[in-house]
């Protein structure tokens, strides 16, 4: 195993970290590429940290989704972090006070970039809101579908990311894939 793999181990726990796994598992499009680490973060704050520990040990790592427009298939060096992060809560609320009613408009919504679009879509239509219509899977997260889908971009407001040891929240112009890991992001959703 090598020296730097040992050490991130070390640090989140042997049990969380598998070696030699097989993707099939973690990704949607059921790559049989073999990585020779994983971590699988549940939380923001877990991501984030993995992110700096494996920044810090200069450890070769890729941060990887649902795993639907991606396929592996050769082992892979380094550290995959499986985003699994799922909190999702309500923003803010905006609209307009009638005949002493309040009326819903919009809702701004905060979403970890783990959270799969059926999920997003749940608590969206839970709370009466349009739900997101795109091309992305309803296995999609996030973190990847702000990337491609239309109808994510639209909705929102900003995205939180990492880069390079600091978090940032920018607009979704300054989002670039290259250098940006996504943490999270704020959208604004019309009520039906």
């Amino acid at each position: 195993m090598d020296q730097k793999i040992n050490l991130f181990a070390k640090t989140f726990g042997v049990e969380r970290v598998k070696l030699q796994e097989t993707l099939t598992t973690y990704t949607f499009s059921k790559s049989i590429g073999v990585a020779e680490a994983i971590y699988v973060a549940t939380t923001q704050h877990e991501l984030i940290r993995a992110l700096e520990i494996a920044s810090e040990l200069k450890l070769k790592f890729m941060v990887i989704g649902g795993g639907t427009k991606i396929s592996i298939d050769n082992p892979v060096s380094g550290l995959i972090i499986k985003n699994r992060t799922i909190s999702i809560k309500i923003a803010g609320i905006k609209g307009k006070f009638d005949k002493g009613q309040l009326g819903m408009a919009e809702m701004y919504v905060e979403s970890d970039s783990g959270v799969t679009i059926k999920s997003l879509n749940d608590f969206l239509t839970s709370h009466g809101l349009k739900d997101v219509e795109g091309y992305s899977s309803f296995h999609s997260t996030v973190g990847g579908a702000i990337f491609l889908d239309r109808s994510i971009r639209e909705a929102t407001q900003s995205v939180k990311v990492w880069q390079d040891g600091e978090i940032l929240t920018i607009d979704l112009e300054s989002l670039d894939r290259h250098k940006q890991i996504v943490l999270g992001a704020t959208f604004r959703f019309k009520s039906l």
